[in-house]
């Protein structure tokens, strides 16, 4: 940043501070420090690895709630299952990729995707009719 303050000065034909001077208002009137990299201490980028592991924990335990909740839910369910009562499980899941042509080209034009749909029907003791559907 001293490199383009002293250019801007000079184009402007205007006096500049020397780059102690420079620093020193930086770092004490306006209370800002430009770090290298090399400063930043092991200790410091451990903290920051540790602090985003605890973030992605916390994101990810409302998902890890919820999906114990269903498997609850599912046991509940398979547990009324009688003539009168049918419990079905849905799924949709990621797309699949389908190369059609031989041409490399043409495959990354043209991405068709499939997606994998699958019913199944739930019996008191493991699965009944399983159905998959591209």
């Amino acid at each position: 940043m001293y490199k383009g303050y002293k250019t801007h000065c000079e184009e402007a034909n205007r006096p500049f501070a020397s780059f102690v001077m420079y620093r020193q208002i930086l770092n004490y009137e306006f209370n800002l420090e430009f770090w290298n990299r090399k400063r930043i201490s092991v200790t410091y980028l451990n903290l920051i690895k540790t602090l985003l592991k605890k973030k992605k924990k916390i994101e990810f335990q409302p998902h890890c709630e919820g999906k114990n909740f269903s498997g609850k839910e599912k046991e509940n369910d398979k547990e009324r299952v009688d003539d009168s009562h049918r419990v079905a499980c849905f799924d949709l899941q990621a797309p699949l990729q389908t190369p059609i042509g031989n041409i490399s080209t043409f495959y990354y034009k043209i991405k068709p995707l499939n997606y994998n749909f699958t019913f199944c029907d739930l019996q008191k003791k493991g699965l009944g009719n399983v159905h998959c559907h591209l």
